[in-house]
């Protein structure tokens, strides 16, 4: 729908893939090196979870979505899903982010903030999160937008531990910056620039919209600031989204009151 709008070779460039070859057999050639290893580890455990999933799962549709939503492993999603999808607005709930961190996030703290340990428990609480973030960071192929979430809560739960406060416009800074000195080429991807630009968004604009309306209903409120939420990454998103896909999910606002509850259930 969108002629000669994706260079391929540029995006294989971004990537740092420089050259493709096509082999008559599928053979892994295991490295040596410590990154190897744990890559191997990583890819083994990823596969139990996948595996486990298929198991339980008979239905295909359901399958693809929960591989998506919890694994990031978006291969099994068939066209027309992903079309639904993108159209409503709520592809970013199959793409792992800041919301999927954050719930992890939030279930880490919650089981180890129960741990009876006496005045260890603030650092074994923020400790024990980290290593589930960064796990499920790993898990699930480490992508732009879960990295950007993962330096920012690891930046905010730093500034926990230390009785410091961080603010969310220098989390996102340092997230950027750690990001682009390790991978600079990042800043020509699409996912990076989404990503972040969502999160710009919404730091901005909701506390701005959200005063434009107070309902004592807490139902209301809620859905109100959910609906500010969706508003504010739309509109820092919006052109990107036009120029690259020639198109503009105006039901973003519904799969937001929708999609995010549910995702939250079940992601828990």
């Amino acid at each position: 729908e969108n002629p000669y709008g994706f260079d391929y070779a540029a995006y294989l460039k971004y990537q740092g893939i420089q050259l493709r070859f096509f082999a008559r057999e599928i053979q892994v050639l295991p490295g040596s090196s410590w990154r190897s290893v744990l890559l191997r580890r990583v890819y083994d455990l990823r596969q139990i979870c996948r595996r486990r999933l298929l198991r339980g799962i008979p239905e295909q549709a359901h399958r693809s979505i929960l591989l998506a939503l919890i694994l990031g492993d978006k291969s099994d999603l068939d066209g027309d899903l992903r079309t639904a999808f993108a159209s409503a607005g709520a592809m970013h709930i199959l793409a792992v982010s800041g919301l999927h961190v954050g719930i992890i996030g939030l279930f880490a703290g919650l089981l180890f903030g129960w741990l009876p340990i006496g005045r260890h428990r603030k650092p074994v609480r923020i400790t024990g999160s980290l290593l589930f973030i960064w796990l499920f960071t790993i898990l699930t192929g480490a992508g732009a937008s879960v990295q950007r979430s993962a330096v920012m809560f690891t930046v905010v739960l730093i500034g926990q531990l230390s009785d410091g406060r961080a603010r969310i416009w220098n989390s996102l800074a340092v997230a950027a910056f750690l990001l682009l000195w390790w991978q600079p080429l990042l800043l020509f991807q699409l996912g990076f620039q989404l990503s972040f630009l969502a999160v710009a968004g919404i730091v901005f604009f909701h506390p701005l919209l959200v005063k434009c309306w107070f309902p004592e209903n807490p139902v209301w409120k809620y859905s109100w600031s959910l609906f500010c939420v969706g508003c504010g990454a739309q509109l820092t998103t919006m052109p990107l989204t036009i120029f690259h896909f020639g198109q503009f999910p105006l039901l973003f606002w519904l799969s937001g009151w929708i999609a995010i509850p549910l995702a939250t259930l079940l992601l828990g």
